[in-house]
């Protein structure tokens, strides 16, 4: 008679990739893209991703990659566990800079050729800011607003582009800036808060 043979659960299956994980951080970073499909990261042919990047692992299969993608060194890029609708799309020929963040519980999309610069911050949600509510443990992530990013556009260092930004293509964000709103094709953005509604 056959012994049961007992299926792994989550839990050994999530301790088995973490372990991987680790084992990889100091190889190089063939190995890391290899851990990534693994893990169910769908992205095109010819990406970079630093050793240093930190994912979702949780989510990652629902982010999407391009092909030619760079993201560098210390980036971020994450969907909690709790956004049911959380996904992020990267395009093709994107280059994501040192230190930059996306953060998304909707949905995020980032156009082909998009060039953003190190320590860029991108996110659809922010924290519930009412009175009643101030205290970390009470507040929750209350506003939640689509972020898209045109085809072509540049990001300089330092911004910060809020939850309902909509760049259009060939846009041009300056270093430093706070971005909210709508901006069209082609449109420049140097101040240090830039709202267009």
């Amino acid at each position: 008679m056959q012994p049961l043979r007992k299926e792994p659960s989550e839990i050994s299956k999530l301790k088995f990739i973490i372990r991987f994980a680790r084992f990889v951080q100091s190889a190089s970073n063939s190995p890391m893209r290899l851990m990534l499909r693994v893990l169910r990261l769908r992205h095109g042919n010819g990406c970079f991703f630093h050793r240093s990047v930190k994912w979702s692992l949780a989510t990652l299969d629902r982010i999407h990659i391009g092909s030619l993608v760079g993201i560098h060194r210390d980036c971020c890029v994450f969907i909690p566990n709790h956004a049911k609708s959380g996904s992020i799309t990267i395009g093709d020929g994107v280059s994501i800079g040192d230190g930059s963040r996306l953060y998304a519980e909707g949905p995020m999309w980032i156009g082909d050729g998009c060039l953003i610069s190190t320590n860029v911050f991108i996110s659809d949600s922010s924290h519930n800011l009412e009175p009643h509510h101030r205290f970390v443990s009470r507040s929750g992530m209350s506003f939640r607003k689509a972020v898209f990013v045109g085809e072509n556009c540049f990001i300089g260092r330092n911004s910060i582009l809020l939850p309902g930004v909509r760049l259009g293509n060939n846009c041009t964000v300056g270093a430093n800036c706070i971005v909210r709103g709508y901006f069209p094709d082609g449109s420049t953005i140097v101040s240090p808060l830039a709202e267009k509604l």
